[in-house]
């Protein structure tokens, strides 16, 4: 129970000093502004992985379109779906017309499990507009990495065939102009306010102020 402990602890802490040197290291401004997300302001780091039809998907190919980015696995037992119940909410608060720029990408940390069949079964259930990507274990490690995510496999039993996947559940809003504008940690998740900021920043071309 001890060791369980501290492993979760370190991999909370790992977690929280990812989300403040990744902020940090976008020169963030003070997140008292315009916005409810954490600025961010800068290029978002583009990536490529497969959708569930196999085609390569990139998050450079939406420009023109807000993306909302978030990063998890489909047997996730509470935080992931919860999140994707949150995401279709941004889009009801939105609008049909107003969602219409706006695309949901969920990029699946457990490619083992979450084939491109389970992808394309579980993640429109949420919303058909949504968009599930997969790739090999190297391919997601880098998308996940260049937006500071930490995963990790926690096995449960003697076999090893069942798991958990511990991972950081931060959500990213991407301009249409491909700026990673704001960050969402989980607990910040508010469907009412990131609709919101999405409004705004439409208004002021993501101005921060």
């Amino acid at each position: 129970m001890k060791h369980k402990f501290l492993a979760i602890f370190g991999l909370a802490v790992l977690i929280a000093a990812g989300l403040a040197y990744f902020v940090k290291s976008g020169d963030s401004k003070d997140a008292s502004g315009p916005y409810y997300g954490i600025y961010y302001g800068k290029n978002a780091p583009d990536f490529t992985l497969s959708d569930p039809e196999g085609k390569p998907v990139s998050i450079s190919a939406f420009e023109g379109k807000e993306v909302l980015l978030s990063f998890g696995y489909t047997s996730c037992p509470d935080i992931c779906p919860t999140t994707l119940v949150q995401l279709n909410s941004v889009t009801q608060k939105l609008g049909e017309k107003e969602s219409e720029d706006l695309q949901v990408v969920f990029v699946t940390i457990d490619p083992e499990r979450d084939t491109p069949e389970r992808l394309e079964e579980y993640i429109p259930y949420f919303n058909e507009s949504f968009i599930g990507l997969t790739g090999s274990p190297d391919e997601i490690k880098k998308a996940a990495d260049a937006y500071s995510v930490f995963y990790e496999k926690e096995k449960r039993g003697d076999s090893g065939s069942v798991y958990f996947m511990n991972h950081t559940q931060t959500l990213f809003l991407i301009d249409k102009n491909g700026t990673l504008l704001l960050l969402y940690p989980y607990e910040n998740f508010d469907a009412d306010r990131i609709a919101s900021d999405i409004r705004y920043a439409r208004q002021t071309n993501g101005a921060a102020h």
